[in-house]
């Protein structure tokens, strides 16, 4: 396992018993990342080159995700002892995505306590290097990730299947988007039949990237209303009644 005295996760574990690989090396990272692949080709959505390829302890890699944004990976590694395997891991993705660029991301509450560096790095530039900000589709929709100040990785990959539900329950709904982000649900809503989407966000670089997802996909202004503001001082004055309201928040370490 991976010992971190500086973080509340004492010990993260690579394997449980006899059978499993003796040595953490470039081997064993490229068989945990072979499993990941393999998952992702069974699960993911039509046209989609957006998602999440390495899901921490989901996957076998504790301390590790990664999100794949067709050619560009944004990696962030939150554990001390898998940044000095760091050689080892990143051999293995780049064998196992050749001429992808992968960037870490390491403005990170966790690196902090963990006394590890807080400044991005390249770790492999590909044929296009990093751009600030890169395309990808997610079940068929256009999105872009925000790779120079966005939050978590540039967008919220692991929200993906609640952005799916939503399009299931928006057939002829209202919808009340809170901390919308840059408007995902709300394509989701509208490609599902929502009659209307209000999206309350505080951030106007947030909501000015919405509203270029709405005109990459196509979907009429006139549906979607975007409101700047803190969402707790939006609904002490907002009297409206809606059918379908997503609120998607994180308060501590858990996600509402």
């Amino acid at each position: 396992g991976l010992y971190s005295p500086g973080s509340q996760i004492r010990v993260r574990l690579l394997t449980w018993g006899e059978g499993e690989p003796a040595a953490i090396d470039q081997r064993f990272f490229a068989a945990r990342l072979a499993e990941a692949q393999a998952l992702r080709r069974a699960v993911l959505p039509p046209d989609t080159t957006g998602y999440r390829l390495v899901n921490a302890e989901g996957d076998g890699l504790p301390g590790w995700t990664v999100d794949r944004y067709g050619d560009v990976l944004v990696s962030q590694v939150t554990a001390a002892g898998l940044e000095a395997l760091r050689t080892e891991a990143y051999g293995a993705l780049a064998a196992a995505l050749p001429g992808t660029a992968i960037l870490q991301s390491n403005d990170l509450p966790a690196r902090r306590a963990e006394d590890l560096t807080r400044e991005d790095e390249v770790i492999a530039s590909g044929a296009g290097g990093i751009p600030a900000e890169v395309a990808f589709r997610e079940s068929g929709l256009h999105f872009t990730a925000d790779l120079e100040a966005g939050q978590k990785t540039g967008f919220y990959c692991d929200q993906r299947e609640n952005r799916r539900l939503v399009e299931r329950y928006a057939a002829g709904r209202s919808v009340l988007d809170l901390f919308a982000h840059s408007g995902a649900v709300g394509l989701y809503a509208l490609r599902g039949g929502a009659t209307r989407v209000v999206h309350v966000e505080s951030s106007a670089q947030l909501i000015e990237r919405g509203r270029r997802h709405y005109e990459a996909n196509g979907f009429p202004g006139d549906r979607a209303l975007w409101v700047k503001a803190n969402v707790f001082e939006d609904l002490r004055q907002r009297s409206e009644r809606y059918d379908l309201v997503v609120m998607d928040i994180e308060l501590g370490r858990e996600r509402h």
